[in-house]
């Protein structure tokens, strides 16, 4: 059901569809033939980064594990995709190729990026870059009516990139380097202020080198150490060797110790002594002579005198104890106590000064750490600087070119595809009528079958199809099995059989507007009654646009005005050349049509009318342009409304449906006029 609801659709917007399809399909194929061939040539590029910059940066330590994470985002397929579309790259390649448009004009970085609508009709170069599936790889995508310009085109985009890309890198380490030396001029000046902060500690603390003066002095308090612990060991030795010797000695006899006397004669000490005592006796006798015994010269004399006997004394008593050996091993022993008693001392001297460093140590540290890690710092930023360097010679770009364009095969253009726009220009053709079909449907809002006409609510009495012939729309001398005039008397039947209680004896043709085909209707549906032996006598009351003398080829010099403005003959009746058949023209059009419907003669004419004849068929104005079918259609027995398809909207069959329901009257039926149904012999 629904499919035969869309046929229907189809079969009534055909021509629409048919002018749409035909219209559109030949535009695009024509089109196709016309337009000029376009020619197209790829470029393919691979990103790689620079393997000898990569190691070179990672050498002195500028670029790490994350930074190759961030040098992935910067030259990520993306960022090169948009360079090699940004305006500043486009502008180059068109300003060296000159690429214009059919006016001459140098295009702009937009029209050669986004070429729009216009591209197919008058093309000019364009320019498209896309990125490889999961690849390094992107390609750049020319077209021009031109294929070497085509080819051109794209090999001159990708050196773009290339010495962009280069330029880019060459800047970026320009700055690298720049900065570098930027830096290396505030190190060295924080180097060379931590120098002098160096130099003037030690020339306040009198020092060159306190790492060296505190190694030395630990050293020395080490061998000082040392030499006090071998003393010490001697000492002990030598007094073990004297208490030895004493022990020895103390078992001998007195004899033996004085015969050892008369050997310590050549003793120098003991020679000495004696000297001495010689020379004090001596020169005490010349100063008694000089002096009393009381002077203090004699006393100094005599003092002297008795010491030096009492140490002869001594060492004789010495001589009768210890043998030489003896005596050498206590000298020996005071000498290391005097050596002990030396080391001792500097040992202590030592100490002073190793406890004076530490004050010079700790005030040094922050002033030799500052040095170190400036001396560090310069010493690093000058070997990067001498890296970068290196670097900036060996700088290449990250792009090159796996694949150049070539120029395209001149009997091969890209588009247009002939075969392709064939097919697309029919389908789109196909889908735009149908579619186009359907959109006039729905916005057609017209009453269009019978079905229409039973979903208002009122009577459909019949279906007059559309003539194709132009001309007499009449039914007389039509066959009676003619589609036409079976309409016509099915449509008399059902007028008859609408009131079977009450023959009908006047009827009223009307519409709801002008242009319906009322007055055809009216004398199609006249010459049907005579068909029945009826005396029919068709009345014109459109007094504001008369037509059935026009049908007729009567004259309408005299008519129903003529008999209602004065009293006339009926004579006025005219035959119609068709038997039983009598028409009463309208005659003169009135100034004032409505007070002609409105009089009482008007009441009285169709009254006497209504005597002579059968039945009275008049033909009056629409209901919706004036009210003279209202008045009318209180008059008569029964009224017709003609409603002609695909024309009559809803809006003005219920605003005329609206006026009958106040004025209290009803139509018997409607006339569906001009229905477009069946094959195109029956309608058109």
């Amino acid at each position: 059901m629904e499919l035969k609801i869309i046929w229907d659709i189809i079969w009534r917007r055909k021509w629409i569809i048919l002018q749409a399809f035909l219209i559109i399909s030949l535009t695009i194929i024509i089109g196709s033939f016309l337009l000029p061939p376009v020619y197209e040539s790829t470029s393919l590029l691979l990103l790689e980064k620079s393997t000898t910059e990569s190691s070179l940066l990672a050498n002195i330590g500028l670029q790490s594990n994350k930074s190759k994470i961030a040098s992935d985002n910067e030259y990520s397929m993306g960022n090169n995709i948009s360079i090699a579309t940004s305006k500043p790259i486009l502008n180059t390649v068109i300003s060296n190729l000159q690429l214009s448009n059919s006016k001459g004009e140098l295009l702009e970085a937009d029209e050669i990026l986004k070429p729009g609508l216009l591209q197919k009709i008058d093309p000019h170069p364009s320019i498209e870059v896309n990125a490889g599936n999961e690849t390094d790889l992107f390609e750049i995508v020319s077209t021009s009516t031109d294929p070497d310009e085509a080819a051109m085109i794209a090999n001159t985009l990708a050196e773009e990139c290339i010495k962009n890309n280069l330029r880019q890198k060459k800047e970026d380490s320009k700055k690298t380097r720049q900065f570098i030396a930027k830096q290396i001029k505030t190190v060295k000046k924080k180097y060379i202020q931590a120098l002098n902060e160096l130099k003037k500690f030690s020339m306040e603390q009198k020092t060159l080198d306190i790492e060296f003066e505190t190694t030395d002095t630990v050293t020395r308090i080490s061998e000082l150490l040392k030499e006090k612990e071998n003393t010490v060991i001697d000492l002990s030795e030598k007094q073990a060797r004297i208490n030895e010797l004493q022990k020895q000695l103390n078992i001998q006899n007195e004899q033996i110790i004085l015969g050892t006397l008369g050997t310590t004669s050549s003793d120098d000490y003991i020679t000495e002594l004696r000297n001495s005592i010689i020379n004090y006796e001596i020169k005490l006798e010349e100063v008694v002579v000089e002096k009393k015994k009381d002077h203090p010269d004699v006393k100094i004399i005599e003092r002297k005198l008795t010491k030096a006997r009492s140490a002869l004394n001594h060492e004789i008593l010495l001589s009768k104890q210890y043998s030489t050996n003896l005596l050498s091993h206590k000298r020996d022993l005071a000498a290391l106590k005097s050596h002990l008693h030396s080391l001792n001392k500097g040992i202590d001297t030592y100490m002073n000064v190793f406890s004076s460093l530490s004050e010079k140590i700790f005030n040094n540290a922050p002033l030799n750490l500052n040095l170190d890690i400036n001396q560090a710092l310069y010493k690093t930023m000058l070997g990067y600087l001498y890296q970068i360097r290196i670097a900036e010679l060996t700088i290449f770009p990250d792009i090159r070119i796996i694949e150049k364009a070539t120029a395209a095969d001149i009997e091969e253009p890209e588009s247009p595809n002939m075969l392709l726009n064939c097919i697309l220009g029919i389908f789109l053709g196909l889908t735009c009528g149908i579619s186009l079909g359907f959109l006039m449907e729905y916005l057609d809002d017209t009453i269009k079958t019978q079905e229409d006409i039973r979903k208002t609510g009122a009577t459909l009495l019949g279906s007059v199809p559309k003539f194709k012939q132009k001309g007499n729309l009449l039914i007389s001398g039509k066959s009676l099995k003619d589609p036409v005039c079976e309409t016509y008397r099915s449509i008399r039947n059902n007028i008859n059989f609408s009131n079977l209680d009450k023959s009908i004896k006047s009827l009223l043709v009307t519409s709801s507007i002008d242009g319906e085909g009322k007055t055809t209707t009216a004398c199609n549906l006249a010459i049907s009654m005579t068909y029945e032996g009826k005396n029919v006598l068709l009345v014109d009351m459109d007094y504001r646009s008369p037509r059935i003398h026009e049908v007729f080829n009567l004259h309408n010099h005299i008519g129903s005005t003529n008999i209602l403005a004065q009293p006339a003959d009926i004579s006025t009746i005219q035959e119609s050349g068709i038997e039983k058949l009598s028409i009463l023209p309208s005659g003169p059009i009135p100034p004032d049509p409505a007070r002609l419907i409105e009089s009482k003669k008007m009441k009285e004419l169709i009254y006497d009318l209504s005597s002579r004849f059968d039945i009275v068929i008049i033909d009056s104005p629409p209901l919706i342009i004036a009210n003279d079918a209202v008045i009318l259609a209180g008059i008569v027995d029964a009224f017709i409304s003609v409603t002609e398809s695909h024309k009559e909207t809803y809006s003005i069959f219920n605003q005329a449906k609206e006026i009958c329901v106040n004025a209290n009257i009803k139509p018997i039926g409607i006339v569906l006029n001009k229905f477009r149904a069946g094959r195109p012999n029956t309608c058109c």
